[in-house]
């Protein structure tokens, strides 16, 4: 058949290939296969019946890039297992060795084709992330029906047994199935690569795609899922079976709509749980006279019979080899991996010398019967049966590859496995071989081909490492790939290095552990952290990032010191501290001294970084001098730099420095000019990077119009932030956005229905992520939703707890305006003394350093003065508020002061002196008259007018 170019796709089997769509369907559900996998495969269709070279594959499939030898050969045999070639007579692609490949099935083009029901694998489902190659089942879809009954009736379902025995393959069909039945999705969340059973959580939000920086993120996790409708799978969930329940009981008990499917050897054994035993495969009895046909009825021989096909080129089960399968299937205790891998030896033996060849095998552990549970012994000796049957190459490249916990490439196997040149050019045949004896198992993720070795099997290689004496020899090459991958990825230009590297995350934790372990390698360990740190603050993995940080600079020697090496880091450790423990010291001794060090080496971007750190902490503590100089130095590196993201960046916090020193007019055209570069950077390359520091710009242009009185230019510039970074995925943007314009604005306003979602919106943000200070914030803030709804016994209780874990968190930037809301409110029911204590700390740094509240800690100490009858104090006091806010141009701040200086003076019978000093302020406003502060302004105008 010749090509078809213009084809609207092909048929074949059971198989619609849709080029459009870039689509495979089986039987009208989707085959999720890897964008390099779907290419081949649509290259070799399009030429059916001819031989296809492997140069041509390869340029289709990797044009302009180099892979390693190899690489087609592994990702055909993945193909062909997506395909299920082989089985049930069925062939679609031939090797020519040396040569290339054919497709050899019958094709039908199909011309116009009409959009099908489920046209791509996640169209018209709820969002997963299952593998893109679940197994096909073969005597289980009664099981899968029953168990779907089952989690309709319980939260909770976990399938027991052995390993081996399917519990993964069944819980991936039954999920597989539910993808439509859960709005927001079905989520599988592998648990066998986990060293640390305190990562569980971790691991779970990274499954579910949520950013949780927090050292336990589990109580963000519960709030996150709260108000979902999802199922939760959790798969091999043994080695961390007490974390597990905990999470799962924490899920069940606050999260109504969360449904999970566990996968154990032992149950969870939590209230609420139903433990499913998983069966065996069912084998005829033992009868001389049992035909095919017979055999064929029972899924033990069933599914022996296609592994053999798959693996024999034209095998089909005979009466006179039935009776001898079937003995297989009894014999395996109808184990299914056990079945599978005794099956790759059919090819060699044939079916009835292999069933006795596995009956001298099973007798040692048949006799054994005390020494542990029948089928542990029985798949144990079958892996050990299909291990001897390996070639020496074979079985060296299987040990190695146990230490692989998340996967592995076929460039990672060659890392680990090879010793020399002439090993590396065999790998891929061998991994290959491996594939087809099902011992490892390829998927796709995130369309690339990656392979990985089942949790019992890698159990038993480990084993097979440890009794050669490889373990030290191969951790050290694992760890070794992954320093080198990390530290050319990281030079990659094009920011490409996230994607390769994220999906080896399992393996680095690996390899750090190792590393930085009794018997690691310590320069190895400090390398490797060193190389990851970018990774792990890309990802949010914060509390990972501070552990492997400080153990490496607490490891550094002397050679180490005042290197590059350290430079990055003391950043990552200093960021990571930043984010998960606000203004720890270390964080900033961290900092300034990777500061330090790449001003010396004049790394730009590392400086940039430390610099920019650096004065988020001193705003913190109200240090806006500081702030302010260590800002001016970053904009200033910035500009060396010629990256405008970067210099958008440094100007959105020297904006952000201006406005918390009043510096309004300076402020507002500072975020300004930094959102336009920022903005200008990500409409040119079309990228969503910088919407923090986009944000960070906007909420300083709309705090200080609102200071400066320009009110309604101050609410569409908060809505429009707002909007901005709802969309922009960044949830400490989010965060920023409401804490500071978009939950303010509404209280300000008095909309309290607004204020109240927004307060709420900021709370489950906040609670998901695992940020603290802005949590603590969304507690003080409901607090001041409660004052303003009429019930202030509720809004003081919630204002000190905001307060209190602000204090705790040594945020005082964050706090003082809470204090004086709670000063406010203390002032209302008559409680000076108690009112004065509560901005007693802010009031004096204000009188130290100034700053954006200066202002209304003088109005407060004036009201107080006031309340407790020192009517002077309180002139003097009220004066200096107004007469500061007019100097910083602070109209809003003016009017608030003017208004209490005002009242002062009309209740000592000064009505003229009153009137003139608040119409004087109110009349230089132009807008947002219907703000509550111009409306009282307006009010009390009217009642001294009258006087």
């Amino acid at each position: 058949m010749t090509a078809a170019p213009a084809a609207s796709g092909f048929a074949f089997g059971p198989f619609r290939l849709l080029t459009a769509q870039r689509a495979l369907l089986r039987d009208g559900r989707p085959v999720r296969l890897g964008g390099r996998a779907f290419d081949i495969l649509t290259l070799l269709v399009e030429r059916a019946g001819q031989l296809v070279s492997r140069q041509d594959l390869a340029l289709r499939a990797w044009p302009d890039t180099h892979v390693i030898d190899g690489t087609l050969t592994v990702h055909v045999a993945a193909l062909r297992r997506a395909l299920d070639d082989g089985q049930a007579g069925a062939r679609y692609i031939v090797n020519t060795p040396g040569q290339g490949y054919a497709f050899v099935a019958p094709v039908t083009v199909i011309e116009d084709l009409a959009p099908p029901a489920r046209p791509t694998a996640g169209a018209e489902r709820g969002a997963n992330n299952l593998p893109s190659q679940t197994p096909r089942l073969i005597g289980r879809d009664a099981l899968v029906g029953d168990l779907r009954r089952r989690l309709d009736r319980r939260r909770l379902l976990t399938l027991v047994g052995p390993g081996g025995i399917g519990k993964t393959a069944l819980a991936l069909a039954v999920a597989e199935d539910l993808t439509d039945a859960y709005p927001d999705g079905v989520w599988l969340v592998e648990l066998g690569a986990i060293i640390d059973p305190r990562l569980a959580p971790t691991v779970l939000a990274q499954a579910l795609r949520l950013v949780m920086p927090a050292d336990d993120p589990l109580p963000g996790l519960v709030n996150a899922l709260r108000d979902k409708r999802m199922l939760l799978v959790f798969d091999n969930c043994e080695h961390v079976v007490e974390q597990v329940a905990f999470i799962a009981t924490s899920l069940l008990e606050n999260a109504p709509g969360v449904r999970i499917l566990a996968t154990s050897r032992e149950p969870l054994r939590i209230e609420g749980e139903q433990a499913h035993r998983v069966p065996s495969l069912e084998s005829p009895a033992d009868s001389p006279r049992l035909t095919a046909a017979q055999a064929l009825a029972f899924p033990a021989v069933q599914l022996f019979a296609e592994r053999a096909a798959s693996a024999v080129a034209g095998f089909v089960l005979t009466d006179a080899d039935a009776p001898s399968a079937a003995r297989i299937g009894r014999e395996l205790d109808g184990l299914p991996l056990a079945i599978e891998l005794a099956a790759a030896g059919v090819e060699r033996f044939g079916v009835q010398d292999l069933a006795a060849r596995l009956d001298a095998r099973l007798e040692p552990a048949v006799a054994d019967r005390r020494a542990a549970p029948a089928r542990h012994r029985t798949l144990g000796a079958t892996l050990d049966w299909s291990y001897q049957l390996l070639s020496a190459p074979e079985q060296r490249l299987f040990r190695r590859l146990a230490v692989f916990m998340g996967g592995f490439t076929l460039e990672s196997a060659t890392a680990v496995a090879a010793e020399t040149p002439e090993d590396s050019a065999t790998i891929a045949d061998l991994v290959t071989g491996l594939m087809l004896k099902s011992l490892v198992t390829p998927h796709f993720a995130n369309g690339e081909l990656r392979l990985r070795l089942l949790e019992t099997t890698r159990a038993f290689a480990l084993r097979k490492l440890a009794e050669h004496g490889e373990v030290q020899a191969a951790s050290r090459r694992q760890a070794v790939y992954c320093r080198d991958l990390v530290d050319s990825a990281a030079k990659a230009s094009d920011g490409a290095f996230l994607a390769v590297v994220a999906a080896e995350i399992d393996n680095i934790r690996a390899a750090l552990a190792w590393a930085f372990g009794p018997d690691g390698d310590e320069a190895v360990a400090i390398a490797l952290a060193a190389g990851s740190a970018p990774i792990l603050l890309h990802m949010y993995l914060l509390p990972e990032c501070h552990h492997w940080m400080a153990k490496a600079v607490d490891a550094l020697g002397d050679a180490d010191r005042g290197t590059r090496r350290e430079m990055v880091l003391q950043c990552a450790l200093g960021l990571a501290l930043m984010y998960t423990q606000s203004t720890s010291d270390r964080a900033q001794l961290a900092l300034a001294r990777a500061c330090a060090l790449a001003e010396a080496f004049d790394e730009l971007g590392w400086q940039l970084q430390a610099l920019l750190a650096l004065a988020a902490i001193r705003h913190r503590f109200e240090d806006f001098d500081e702030a302010l100089a260590l800002a001016e130095r970053a904009v200033a590196v910035a500009t060396l730099t010629g990256d405008g993201l970067a210099l958008g960046r440094a100007q959105a916090v020297l904006s952000s420095a201006l406005m918390l020193l009043t510096r309004y007019g300076e402020a507002v055209a500072a975020g300004q000019a930094a959102y336009g570069k920022i903005d200008a950077v990500r409409q040119a390359h079309m990228i969503r990077e910088g919407t923090i520091h986009a944000v960070y710009a906007q909420v300083t242009v709309a705090a200080g119009l609102w200071a400066q009185g320009r009110l309604d230019q101050s609410a569409r510039t908060t809505r429009a932030l707002t909007a901005e970074a709802e969309a922009g995925g960044d949830p400490a943007a989010l965060c920023l956005a409401l804490t500071w314009c978009g939950c303010p604005l509404a209280l300000r306003l008095n909309d309290l229905d607004a204020a109240e979602r927004l307060i709420a919106q900021l709370q489950a943000q906040a609670e998901r992520s695992g940020l603290r200070a802005y949590l603590a914030c969304a507690v003080a803030l409901e607090g001041q939703l409660a004052v303003q709804r009429g019930d202030p016994a509720r809004g003081e209780a919630r204002l000190r707890a905001g307060l209190a874990a602000l204090d705790e968190a040594r945020n005082a930037l964050f706090a003082t305006p809470h204090r004086i809301d709670l000063a406010q409110l203390l002032l209302d029911q008559g409680r000076a003394d108690e009112a004065l204590a509560v901005v007693a700390e802010p009031a004096a740094r204000a009188e130290r350093h100034g700053g954006w509240c200066a202002t209304e800690l003088l109005r407060v100490q004036g009201e107080v003065a006031l309340l407790k009858g020192d009517a002077g104090l309180a002139e003097v006091t009220l004066t200096r508020a107004v007469e500061r806010a007019r100097r910083e141009g602070a109209l809003t701040w003016e009017l608030r002061a003017a208004i209490s200086l005002g009242r002062l003076r009309a209740a000592r019978g000064e009505t003229r002196q009153a009137r003139e000093l608040l119409g004087e302020v109110h009349a230089r406003f132009t807008e947002g008259f219907d703000a509550p502060d111009l409306r009282r302004a307006q009010t009390l105008l009217a009642s001294w007018g009258a006087a």
